[in-house]
């Protein structure tokens, strides 16, 4: 009755030290980063889709977005204008109101443009995802797409 219970427990000490081994000579750059969240971070716009339509984004006034979890607002700068609003989530969804904003009038050409399509299109967003570093913000059938880092 002993020996059985010494096989079992040689087994299960066998099995953890070659877990372990495998663990430790796995190179650190194939291990899963842990998600990021929501909350916490800045988040710049890389790439806006607005009805099939990518828009051309400038990098002299970048667009960002930050979620605050205490009160369920967010804010940001949205190339010239700061912006603020209220966002409840569900699950992976996500819906966003009483979307408001400065009212700056802005010289350089088509940042009001931009700025108007991405404020329309914030107002539109259902649902993200956050993949790594990568922020994904979608509209119904995909006519909204974000993504920012």
């Amino acid at each position: 009755m002993k020996r059985p219970l010494l096989v079992v427990a040689a087994t299960v000490a066998v099995a953890l030290v070659v877990a372990v081994i495998v663990l430790i000579a796995q190179p650190a750059s194939s291990r899963a980063a842990p998600p990021a969240t929501l909350t916490g971070h800045t988040w710049t716009l890389t790439r806006l889709v607005v009805d099939g339509d990518d828009k051309i984004l400038s990098s002299a006034n970048p667009i960002t977005l930050s979620f605050k979890a205490q009160d369920h607002s967010l804010s940001g700068n949205s190339g010239c204008n700061a912006y603020g609003a209220s966002y409840s989530l569900t699950g992976n969804q996500i819906h966003i109101t009483d979307l408001r904003s400065t009212l700056v009038f802005c010289e350089d050409a088509g940042v009001m443009e931009l700025e108007f399509a991405y404020t329309q299109a914030l107002q539109h967003v259902e649902s993200f995802r956050i993949d790594g570093d990568t922020l994904t913000l979608e509209g119904a059938n995909g006519q909204i797409f974000m993504t920012f880092v």
